[in-house]
């Protein structure tokens, strides 16, 4: 049976075809996750890792956003459990995908529920 959720006011369904493995023991919250993913360009933006989501972009043609250690493109989709390395001129920072946000930015004060910095 696929799930339906909303994002951004869109309505998308998710067939359960690939299986990830979900950081929660609860099973109901790993059936919900399962499958769900934001671009890179638009979640670095959006949880506000970066100001806007064109500084998120240059980053990327730049090539100093990496996703689970390979070079990532503005299209790539991200999921919950990957790991983002963006590498600055003073040193690289690493954070894990906890959650994909709903909306499209969140407050933040909330910015610890969605991205966890390593």
């Amino acid at each position: 049976m696929p799930l339906s959720y909303e994002v951004w006011g869109q309505v998308r369904t998710i067939h359960f075809i690939t299986l990830r493995k979900s950081l929660s023991p609860d099973p109901d919250i790993q059936i919900y996750q399962l499958g769900v993913q934001m671009r890179i360009d638009k979640w670095l933006s959006a949880v506000n890792v970066v100001k806007r989501r064109t500084i998120s972009t240059d980053m990327l043609k730049s090539g100093v956003v990496f996703v689970n250690g390979m070079k990532a493109k503005a299209s790539k989709n991200i999921s919950v459990g990957d790991k983002v390395t963006i590498e600055y001129l003073k040193g690289a920072k690493h954070y894990e995908v906890l959650q994909i946000p709903k909306t499209k930015s969140i407050p933040k004060s909330q910015k610890e529920e969605f991205v966890k910095e390593l």
